[in-house]
């Protein structure tokens, strides 16, 4: 059976797909001319969420197009997956602007009824209003994200899947909670300083709400960052470990950089900076990112590796 890639590819594929197993699938697709991928309808459509998810999105449009020949064999949850990788590629590839692609994820959520696929879109559509969410520390704008982010996290802990699959989705959320913490640290502390300037300092229960609230935001992801970490080691899952530890230096590295930013305007020295950022940190994130990448080049996962 393993001498007959086609075969393997139909029984196994998705397999290897839900275990990241990417090397794997490329090494099979390989073997195969591009006239048996594309006349047959389960190795295209495996082709083209191979191809996507690793970053390769100009061979993942290819195959997704040719999917579009074989509508009628597939369930209507592929079909919501052709459309989703539709999007995301044309996203990706620039022939759609952020405000189009938020567009169009607002106008296929009400029609996805497959729960993985709704995840995902569910955290495209967050990460859209994200980027163009202009006051993210006013209260009511907070809530609402916070509300969306718990419907989400709700979504992911009753979905059916491996807990390997949740706590993937789970580390994207709280990407977004880092980048909400992130947000609100720069425009909550300069609002302070420019109010400091102008009329004193905040009152005390102001500074107390933001000083909780950015905690808050802080350490939830470093909690849920320190739980996958440990049931990676423990299930030995070389994969979910790089996940982690890619999630864990970017929000070391993009706070560390944010408050150096605020150390300068603010007129603080560098050394002072330095006391709270010691060198070793920065080396020792360094590290960890290294690792991380040479992880998912083995696993052929370039989108994450670069």
């Amino acid at each position: 059976e393993l001498e007959d890639p086609v075969a393997v590819l139909e029984k196994y594929g998705y397999v290897f797909f839900n275990n990241k197993e990417y090397q794997i699938l490329f090494s099979f697709l390989s073997k195969l001319n591009l006239n048996k991928i594309v006349q047959n309808h389960k190795i295209v459509l495996l082709a083209a969420i191979t191809y996507c998810q690793t970053g390769q999105y100009v061979e993942g449009e290819y195959f997704s197009k040719k999917c579009e020949s074989f509508l009628s064999e597939y369930s209507d949850e592929e079909k919501e997956l052709l459309l989703i990788l539709k999007l995301t590629s044309e996203f990706s590839l620039g022939k759609t602007d952020r405000s189009a692609f938020y567009k169009k994820l607002k106008e296929v959520e009400v029609s996805i009824k497959g729960k993985m696929n709704s995840i995902f879109i569910g955290l495209q559509i967050l990460f859209m209003e994200l980027l163009n969410t202009a006051i993210i520390y006013e209260e009511k704008s907070l809530e609402n994200v916070f509300k969306k982010i718990e419907s989400i996290e709700n979504q992911i802990n009753a979905l059916d899947a491996s807990q390997e699959t949740r706590y993937l989705y789970m580390l994207e959320v709280v990407s977004f909670v880092h980048h909400i913490g992130i947000r609100h640290f720069l425009q909550s502390t300069t609002r302070m300083m420019i109010q400091k300037k102008i009329l004193g300092d905040s009152p005390i229960q102001e500074r107390f709400a933001n000083a909780k609230l950015l905690v808050m935001l802080i350490v939830k992801p470093q909690e849920v960052l320190q739980l996958i970490w440990d049931y990676s080691n423990k299930t030995k899952n070389d994969y979910l470990m790089a996940t982690v530890l890619f999630k864990k230096t970017y929000m070391f590295y993009s706070f560390s950089l944010q408050s150096l930013g605020l150390s300068y305007s603010s007129g603080t020295s560098l050394d002072s900076f330095k006391e709270t950022h010691p060198a070793n940190l920065f080396k020792q994130a360094y590290s960890e990112i290294i690792n991380a990448y040479n992880i998912f080049q083995k696993r052929n996962d370039l989108r994450n590796a670069y």
